[in-house]
């Protein structure tokens, strides 16, 4: 089962309110995603859907997605829970996601971090390429 946590920190000359505004838009977000499509905001800062597709060599992903806001701390941060199947193989993707605004001297710091897995066919058999794969999305994002 591939599994892996993440965290990242970028600091911008921008305030924290308007990296909240930012980091709220969710179609914004999901076009920094290359593997997100078809996001719908079902309740704000409550419900999405979205789509995931992606390759990994000879394997194809196809997954929808409902995402829930788990916690919100307005203007501070904001916790997502994603979870969805492959329409195909029945693999099974689950995301759990905290982005974290915080001022700075010279704006705001902006944290991202949490967890993702999938189980399944894909994940047994191409496990090591899609920690590969998530891994240079992480540095390139």
């Amino acid at each position: 089962m591939p599994s892996s946590e993440f965290s990242r920190s970028l600091e911008v000359q921008s305030s924290p309110e308007e990296c909240w505004d930012v980091i709220t838009d969710v179609q914004q977000i999901a076009d920094w995603v290359s593997v997100v499509h078809e996001v719908v905001e079902v309740e704000p800062l409550e419900s999405y859907t979205a789509i995931l597709e992606d390759s990994f060599g000879p394997f194809k992903l196809h997954a929808d997605i409902k995402v829930q806001v788990t916690e919100l701390v307005d203007r501070k941060s904001i916790r997502l829970e994603g979870n969805g199947q492959d329409r195909t193989v029945g693999t099974t993707i689950g995301v759990d996601a905290r982005m974290a605004l915080e001022p700075s001297e010279g704006g705001t710091i902006i944290r991202v971090d949490g967890s993702y897995q999938v189980l399944g066919s894909v994940a047994t058999m191409g496990g090591s390429t899609i920690r590969f794969f998530a891994a240079a999305e992480m540095a390139l994002g």
